[in-house]
């Protein structure tokens, strides 16, 4: 019973220390500054692997359930997820994709819509943002 204590304990404290918020890259408050919006949803694997590919110590998917978070370290990213069967209405715009809203999907300040991941060399040659 006190080894079982010990263990929530212990869980409790990894969880707490994997839920701080952390403060936001040069390169995201750059794309911020630059009007790039990513619309992606908290159960999407792919949004996952793109917000951790714009910052590496995003490594814990269980992050993405808590959007404030995911909004203060990724400023410029728009929470899209409703239930995990879909997608907040007219939350993505849905200009590509043949008119089908998907996630994730990356606009540009000049109107571009970028559906799918996107590399972040891309991204950064698109946005003149120095990668970190």
């Amino acid at each position: 019973m006190k080894l079982l204590k010990y263990w929530y304990s212990a869980v409790i404290l990894a969880m707490a220390h994997t839920l701080v918020s952390a403060s936001p890259t040069s390169f995201s408050v750059c794309l911020k500054e630059k009007g790039v919006v990513l619309y992606s949803a908290w159960w999407c694997t792919y949004c996952f692997e793109q917000l951790k590919e714009i910052d590496p110590s995003f490594v814990d998917p269980v992050e993405m359930a808590y959007p404030e978070r995911v909004a203060t370290r990724f400023p410029f990213h728009k929470e899209c997820g409703g239930d995990p069967n879909g997608l907040l209405p007219d939350c993505v715009p849905k200009k590509a994709n043949f008119g089908a809203p998907a996630v994730p999907t990356i606009g540009l300040s000049d109107g571009t819509i970028h559906v799918g991941k996107m590399d972040t060399k891309k991204l950064s040659e698109l946005t003149s943002c120095a990668l970190p």
